[in-house]
């Protein structure tokens, strides 16, 4: 059961290699690359009449948000976000089951595939602003919460320079459900009496069956280093990012 006239993709590889290979792609040439590679992505839904094609992308994505918005103007943009200790869990909780790990946050054989995620390969030059702090470098942990602040400072940074985003809390989603679908609905211009249909997927794991389902063992982080990101946060958040 879904939301009629949509067909809905989650996190297709075209967009995030588009992010992963910024470094190598001129301003002038991503958007267009941008738009090729959404309409190659919505194809099928083009064939089969669909009226309205939702693209749930990857976190990174967001490093692009500006990009996007010059390529294809008419698209809605929602900006889904977690507060700063539910996306250090998620991801803590994430690359246990995928290292097969509880000790991810320690684990120095981790540390480039960290880095690789919180940066998107590393093309995020204000990244350099966080390794200046700490000149020993910067550990597990450290860059989790580094991304969080890199992924909302370049939302910050879209909305800023205009594009127009509605943002949603996830935690926000989940304790009242009902309102912020039917806000979600109608960011997307879709019919908000729907909601109870699009409801349905809060009683589904989206990743069910995969390596990061959420019924794989996982622990999440302690309180003592709740604390530390919040005081990573507190420390960072006057940081005048390149």
């Amino acid at each position: 059961t879904r939301v009629s006239n949509v067909w809905s993709i989650s996190e297709p590889d075209a967009l995030t290699n588009l992010v992963l290979q910024s470094e190598h792609i001129s301003t002038s040439d991503m958007p267009r690359l941008i738009d090729a590679a959404i309409r190659f992505i919505c194809i099928p839904a083009t064939l089969a009449g669909v009226e309205t094609v939702v693209i749930k992308p990857r976190s990174e994505q967001v490093f692009l948000m500006g990009a996007m918005a010059q390529a294809l103007p008419e698209i809605r943009n929602v900006f889904m976000y977690r507060d700063v200790v539910g996306y250090v869990n998620s991801l803590f909780r994430m690359i246990q089951r995928v290292a097969g790990d509880p000790d991810v946050l320690t684990n120095d054989a981790l540390r480039d595939d960290i880095w690789f995620f919180s940066t998107a390969n590393g093309t995020v030059r204000a990244a350099e602003d966080f390794k200046r702090t700490r000149p020993e470098g910067l550990d597990n942990l450290e860059m989790i919460v580094m991304g969080w602040m890199l992924r909302m400072r370049a939302y910050q940074d879209a909305v800023a320079a205009g594009v127009s985003v509605v943002p949603l809390q996830y935690e926000s989603l989940n304790k009242n459900r009902r309102i912020e679908t039917e806000r979600l609905l109608g960011a997307c211009g879709l019919d908000v009496g729907q909601a109870d249909l699009a409801m349905a997927a809060f009683d589904q794991d989206a990743h069910a069956g995969s390596q990061t389902g959420n019924a794989g063992a996982a622990r999440d982080l302690s309180a003592d280093q709740r604390d530390r990101v919040a005081a990573l946060v507190r420390e960072w958040s006057d940081l005048d990012l390149a």
